[in-house]
């Protein structure tokens, strides 16, 4: 079950965060201002413990669909995770995991997201 990280960093002049993470999945949403009445984007990362991938819309951009590559497993070597571009998802199996994933959130935020992502292009 998704739980919110209440003490997200901030950083002056980008729109304001909030964190939410479990064992499977992690959404960061992007607010307008701190108020949290407008969602300006949001990532949704799934299969955190097999092949992660995250879908991320951000508004006047749209979307973006990525596999997380989790970098090198070597101690000497690059083991930042990156975002590489990885093919299509389903639609609707995308809006019934987030769906299912987000089920004891805030509904007016989980609305607002599932409106979007109903928008996914197939």
């Amino acid at each position: 079950m998704l739980y919110e990280i209440l003490k997200v960093r901030q950083i002056p002049g980008e729109p304001y965060r909030r964190w939410f993470t479990d064992t499977l999945y992690d959404l960061y949403v992007w607010y307008a201002d701190e108020a949290r009445r407008e969602i300006v984007g949001f990532q949704f990362c799934y299969d955190k413990n097999r092949l992660e991938h995250a879908v991320t819309w951000h508004k006047g951009r749209g979307f973006r669909f990525n596999k997380v590559d989790q970098g090198l497993d070597d101690p000497l070597g690059n083991q930042s995770q990156i975002l590489r571009a990885d093919g299509r998802v389903r639609r609707e199996a995308l809006v019934m995991t987030f769906h299912s994933a987000a089920k004891e959130l805030d509904q007016t935020m989980v609305k607002a997201i599932l409106d979007v992502l109903k928008t996914f292009p197939e």
